[in-house]
């Protein structure tokens, strides 16, 4: 009985206090009156909803409080509360009366210690914001000297009875801070120990109506948004209004009391909860979003997610909840909304993750009979919008728009979604036209469809290339050109390159020739001109500067704009491609062709940019040639058309640069006469009569072979001057005889290109610098006769070089031909070196045979080719080489020594008369004998 009495003792005494507090309006300290309340919960059920009217009120005053010291917004009006002053609720101004007259407080310096750690950061950096701008707009006003003002003594005890009672009101407020973890605490712990289930619901709708009536009622202390994030109609976005609010209440001890108490409760009911909250929309929404974000159970969560959706057409602030909680668990959101597509995307345009979500999911697949459905049962005004923002702001924008423009173009597309895709899509563009012709215009506020656009620009050129639908293709192009007008020439130039590189069709021997210009770019170009100007042409030029690889479509589209636009083309970077000699596949030769063409018309249309010698390219140019040449040789007749124009196309670019520099011409011929040399296979048909090949001339030293013999008191001695020579077979050959042929007009062809008559000097002399192994004994062309075996005494010390000049004529048919051409305008005079090498050889070897058909072509054509230019008179020498073949061997020698006479005698100024009787007296003596008729008669008639 003791014991009984002494709790009900107890109870009786905290009662007391409890209603001294609040019937009397007694001032007592915090833990005191909280102390009480406390017992009264657990031992005394009657008071009960007493408790709880006090801490309501209690909880209104702290939330008050808070905000003033927490919101930059202005304190709603709550009543007059006033303690020394102050404005202050009249439960926390008996504490603080209380906190006055108690001289060491009824808390020891451990709880003291403990209140202080609790109490939240927010606030207090809340409150430091606030003096800290105060402190600023403190120092943007002038201070007055302090020595001229005389502060009086009332306003000096205000201040100090100020700073007094704000320490007294943060030492309450942190006792607060607290004590609300312990209500909150101690609530949970007596619903657990009671298990009653109505006990349980009426703390939990106690608990949920305060927190959302506190919430309506200082609602818009936590819409804390500044006036820079706003929508652009100049209303607050509701999403930023709700996260505003849930980062302002969720630092308030007081409401992390109250949502702590309804989750650790678990006792709210679905619609309960949403229809309560909704009472008191839009302040509330945060409560709401945050009872459902903590969720552990995701079939609970799911259960209310499908429950807000439900109630989405009823309150416009389910909408921001749903977006809030699609930032957690889009998944949950997508899943649950499958069947209703316009809140979706609505839903999307408030939420970053949930908009990436299901534009993932979206790009993955889509199905054509879903959205002709979707478009039959929703109004266009309900998905437009949403649509267009998705596009826009979708992370794979352009993956987006590419499925727009497939589905409009789509053959199981209806008409209605067709139609409507073409309205976004004018919408898009009219969206990003409207930001590039505004005044604020910058690379920073961009909509983020212009970057990604930028970046994806290769697949929406290809795209627009191929589209063949003329509305989508007007569209496309009004969107390149506002990219163009955004991103400036160096994003056009990149364009361009992407626009000329497009694959359209395919090059092949029946259509090279006449590249196709490329649809999209003509009238791209047209249309920046306005803006651009004469840039165009010069951003079309500089794709070649760009470090991206050229396919040949590049190439035959930039031939087609450069013929149609007459764009001016650099010189140089057109060569550092050309110079590639890389020709194993066909695409490598249409890009030969091709370039050879862009510099053929830049040379033509703009003679200026030649403005120097240009000798990478010329060697160039001779190089393609001759491998061009190779590779005809081995081609199929379908093949042969683009060898031919690409020959022909060197020929002409080569007569242009020998026009444009003598220093080309120069270096063209020299070029021209090293690769004739070193590819002489192209030109003749050789093989030794032994099979055993000669590999090179160095191979042979005839000074050597001479050394051996004892020439000093010998006789002529008949026999071969090198033992098994080489000798043609005229029966086998390398290639077709007619191929031979074709290569070697190909390369005198190019000759004739490459010099100029008046030039044809200059060539004879690089001919005999290019055969003649030694410079230096050119001067000294005819040697003096040895008086004891009628022999050129030249032949022992240069016979060697003089083989070696016969086997080059022998080895390359193409100098004969040169020959010729240089005879044509009288100039063979300068090459009188080659003409002395020949004879030698000719003449010492019918002298040292005993054979009489050997080598009889070469004869008849040294002889041919000098009495047709002129160095050996017409007639009679003319019909000299005719009769060669029906001599002797050593008869053939005669002549041939009478020859070299009269050419060391006429080219020394050593004749004695201008008759030619005493140089054909042996000829005449030999046709008497042997060819007596009338070729002898028109030989010899009318001879002086």
């Amino acid at each position: 009985m003791s014991s009984e009495s002494h709790n009900e003792n107890s109870i009786l005494n905290e009662l007391k206090n409890f209603l001294q507090f609040v019937c009397e309006e007694k001032s007592c300290s915090v833990e005191s009156v909280l102390n009480s309340s406390l017992t009264l919960l657990s031992d005394c059920p009657s008071a009960r909803e007493a408790v709880l009217q006090l801490y309501s009120q209690l909880f209104d005053e702290y939330c008050a409080e808070y905000c003033v010291q927490n919101s930059v917004n202005e304190l709603p009006s709550i009543g007059d509360r006033s303690v020394g002053g102050q404005r202050v609720g009249p439960i926390i101004s008996r504490f603080i009366s209380a906190q006055k007259n108690s001289i060491n407080g009824n808390l020891n310096a451990n709880d003291l210690v403990a209140i202080r750690k609790v109490s939240t950061d927010s606030r207090r950096q809340s409150m430091d914001c606030s003096d800290e701008s105060k402190a600023t707009s403190s120092l943007d006003c002038p201070q007055s000297p302090t020595a001229a003002t005389s502060v009086p003594m009332e306003s000096l005890n205000d201040s100090k009875a100020n700073t007094d009672h704000n320490h007294e009101l943060n030492e309450v407020m942190n006792s607060l801070d607290f004590q609300f973890i312990r209500i909150s605490e101690y609530l949970i712990t007596l619903i657990e120990s009671e298990s009653n289930p109505t006990f349980a619901k009426s703390i939990t709708d106690w608990a949920l109506e305060l927190a959302a009536k506190l919430s309506a009622k200082y609602g818009r202390f936590g819409q804390n948004v500044s006036t820079g994030v706003q929508k652009s109609s100049g209303q607050t976005d509701p999403n930023l209004s709700l996260s505003s609010s849930l980062a302002f209440w969720m630092q308030c001890p007081a409401m992390q009391a109250l949502t702590n108490l309804t989750i650790r409760c678990n006792t709210i009911e679905l619609e309960g909860l949403v229809k309560q909250m909704l009472q008191y929309s839009p302040h509330c929404d945060w409560i709401l979003a945050h009872l459902i974000t903590t969720m552990s159970n995701n079939s609970r969560f799911n259960t209310y997610i499908e429950q807000l959706i439900q109630s989405a057409t009823s309150s416009p602030s389910v909408t921001c909840i749903l977006s809030y909680l699609s930032e957690h668990n889009p998944r949950a959101i997508v899943n649950s909304s499958k069947s209703n597509i316009p809140f979706l995307l609505k839903l999307s345009t408030n939420s970053k993750p949930l908009l990436d979500l299901l534009v993932s999911e979206a790009t993955k697949q889509y199905n054509i009979k879903a959205l002709n459905e979707l478009v039959v049962t929703t109004k266009a005004e309900d998905l437009n919008d949403h649509i267009i923002y998705c596009i826009t702001n979708a992370a794979n924008a352009f993956d987006l728009l590419r499925i727009a423009f497939d589905i409009s173009v789509h053959s199981e597309a209806n008409d209605e979604l067709k139609e409507r895709t073409f309205v976004i899509l004018s919408a898009i563009i009219s969206h990003i036209h409207s930001f590039v012709y505004g005044s604020n215009m910058t690379l920073t506020n961009s909509p983020p469809i212009l970057d990604l656009l930028k970046n994806n620009v290769s697949g929406l050129v290809v795209h627009s290339v191929k589209t063949t639908n003329p509305s989508l293709r007007r569209l496309q192009l009004r969107l390149l050109h506002l990219l163009c007008l955004h991103y400036s020439t160096e994003f056009v130039t990149e364009m361009f390159h992407s626009i000329l590189s497009t694959h359209l069709h395919n090059i092949n021997t029946n259509s090279f020739k006449n590249p196709v210009p490329n649809l999209l770019l003509s009238p791209l170009m047209k249309s920046l001109k306005l803006q651009f100007g004469p840039q165009i042409h010069k951003c079309l030029s500089d794709t070649l500067r760009l470090p991206f690889e050229k396919s040949v479509s590049y190439w035959s589209h930039l031939l087609a704009a450069v013929e149609g636009e007459s764009v001016c083309l650099d010189i140089d970077l057109l060569c550092s491609y050309f110079s590639d000699n890389n020709l194993e596949s066909k695409a490598k030769i249409f890009t030969k062709y091709y370039i050879l063409r862009l510099l053929l018309h830049t040379m033509e249309k703009f003679p200026k940019r030649v403005v120097r010698p240009q000798h990478r390219l010329c060697l160039s140019l001779v190089s393609t040639y001759f491998k061009i040449i190779e590779l005809q040789n081995n081609c199929l007749d379908n093949e042969l058309d683009i060898y031919m124009e690409t020959l022909v196309t060197c020929q002409k670019s080569m007569t242009i640069l020998a026009k444009s520099y003598a220093i080309n011409q120069q270096i063209l011929s020299r070029s021209l006469l090293e690769f004739s040399l070193e590819k002489s296979r192209l030109f003749c048909k050789t093989k030794t009569k032994n099979k055993s090949n000669i590999s090179s001339y160095e191979t042979i030293n005839l000074m050597k072979e001479n050394a051996s013999y004892d020439l000093g008191n010998s006789k002529f001695r008949k026999i071969p001057l090198i033992a098994n020579k080489p000798e043609i077979d005229s029966n086998h050959c390398n290639a077709e005889d007619e191929t031979l042929i074709v290569n070697q007009q190909l390369v005198l062809d190019a000759f004739r290109c490459c010099v100029k008559k008046k030039d044809m000097t200059s060539f004879a002399k690089l001919l005999v610098q290019c055969v003649s192994p030694d410079l230096l004994s050119n001067d000294n062309m005819w040697g003096d006769e040895d008086p004891r075996d009628g022999q050129l005494q030249s032949l022992r010390i240069t016979i060697e070089r003089d083989l070696y000049i016969w086997r080059a004529f022998n080895a390359n048919p193409i100098l004969w031909d040169l020959c010729e051409l240089i005879g044509k305008e009288d100039c063979l005079s300068n090459c009188l070196v080659l003409i002395r090498a020949l004879m030698t050889v000719q003449r010492t070897h019918w002298a040292s045979t005993s054979l009489s058909k050997e080598n009889i072509f070469e004869t008849q054509r040294l002889l041919t080719l000098l009495s047709s230019t002129g160095v050996l008179p017409s007639e009679p020498f003319k019909h000299v080489a005719t009769v060669l073949s029906q001599l002797q061997a050593w008869e053939v020698s005669c002549i041939l020594n009478d020859i070299c006479k009269y050419l060391k005698d006429s080219t020394s100024g050593q004749m004695e008369s201008q008759s030619l009787k005493p140089y054909v007296e042996r000829l005449r003596i030999i046709m008497a004998h042997n060819l007596p008729g009338p070729l002898f008669v028109n030989i010899f008639k009318g001879l002086k």
